[in-house]
């Protein structure tokens, strides 16, 4: 699991929408301090990320750390998973710390992430 996070990461520090946009089953839901959104497609997903991805442009972002605080599986095709993120800029310094809550789905080999909530 620390594989696919650390992946999904560096989309962000890349600014990869594909890359990002890979990690995600559709439909799926992202609720963050703006709300909870319904995303049905890559579209929908670049439409909601684009404020945030901006933000980090902004903030200079360098490196995404995922934290993995807990891991449980839910039969064979389902995991929750929570996450601490530390973002630094290109000067080392922290500019933001959340936590989220994944619920992630089995697709074929892969994981994918079903629902993201910020808590």
């Amino acid at each position: 699991m620390e594989a696919f996070f650390q992946d999904y990461a560096q989309g962000y520090v890349d600014q990869d929408f594909d890359r990002i946009a890979s990690h995600f089953a559709y439909p799926c839901m992202l609720t963050n301090q703006s709300g909870t959104d319904l995303i049905c497609d890559a579209e929908d997903l670049e439409q909601h990320l684009m404020g945030f991805l901006a933000h980090l442009v902004d903030n200079n972002l360098a490196e995404a750390v995922p934290n993995i605080l807990s891991d449980q599986h839910h039969g064979q095709d389902n995991r929750v998973v929570s996450v601490r993120w530390l973002l630094r800029n290109s000067g080392g310094q922290e500019f933001s710390q959340t936590e989220y809550l994944y619920v992630l789905v089995r697709s074929g080999q892969d994981w994918k992430i079903s629902l993201a909530n910020l808590i």
